[in-house]
């Protein structure tokens, strides 16, 4: 008879990875009374995961995610270099209104175990200026 052993477990891609992320700081930001905006905005100054008012402040929101075995904390993976693209997106963003409100940057850091779920999910407001 022929060979029948299940295939190996796929690992998860870093795009499939990256979306869980988000998913589960989106869901987390909403359940903590933020109010999403803007998911994945994109303009030729860069990328801002998440966009979201709360209490009045704009906030931008990095989502980093990682597992187990990561070296880096996902916070500390906003370096700054992706914290000088993040505000150029985010002066962007803000043209596009007369009297913006105020502004922060926040990063979420979200864990996953080996499983690929999600574990923790932490949100870090005013992470940096």
């Amino acid at each position: 008879m022929g060979d029948r052993r299940t295939p190996p477990a796929r690992k998860q891609d870093n795009r499939e990875v990256g979306i869980l992320g988000e998913d589960a700081a989106a869901r987390t930001l909403a359940a903590g009374g933020y109010r999403l905006l803007e998911r994945n905005f994109r303009c030729p100054a860069g990328e801002i995961d998440i966009i979201a008012e709360d209490s009045g402040v704009i906030a931008f929101v990095e989502v980093k995610t990682r597992s187990p075995r990561a070296y880096l904390s996902p916070a500390s993976a906003v370096d700054e270099e992706k914290r000088r693209h993040i505000r150029s997106a985010s002066k962007y963003y803000l043209r596009g209104f007369r009297n913006p409100s105020p502004a922060r940057y926040d990063i979420v850091s979200v864990l996953l175990d080996d499983a690929g779920s999600v574990t923790s999910v932490e949100v870090a407001k005013g992470a940096f200026e």
